[in-house]
């Protein structure tokens, strides 16, 4: 399910919201991949979380720990600083 919701707001280009690590995240979903170690990862713009040291950037997700994710109604613009291609990545599944 996660998936095929993370493949639902990357092709609209809709922010999401999800627990990850205990903590609320609201993320703009750039990325779906498999890494070169068969990890299934998200890739996205972080623009809130509930901790302060954690500022707006690009992050990384292990699919299998993200939990109650809803697709928000506000939409996003790729990024100019998107890397497409990252050395570790064998697969890319979806991506803006």
């Amino acid at each position: 399910m996660v998936i095929n919701t993370l493949k639902t707001a990357i092709k609209s280009k809709k922010t999401v919201t999800f627990q990850y690590e205990g903590l609320p995240r609201v993320v703009e979903p750039h990325m779906i991949a498999i890494t070169d170690t068969g990890k299934w990862i998200l890739k996205a713009f972080q623009t809130w979380t509930f901790e302060s040291r954690n500022r707006p950037d690009w992050k990384f997700y292990s699919i299998p720990n993200i939990k109650d994710i809803i697709v928000m109604n506000k939409s996003f613009e790729s990024k100019l600083d998107f890397e497409k291609n990252q050395f570790y990545i064998d697969k890319i599944i979806m991506q803006v």
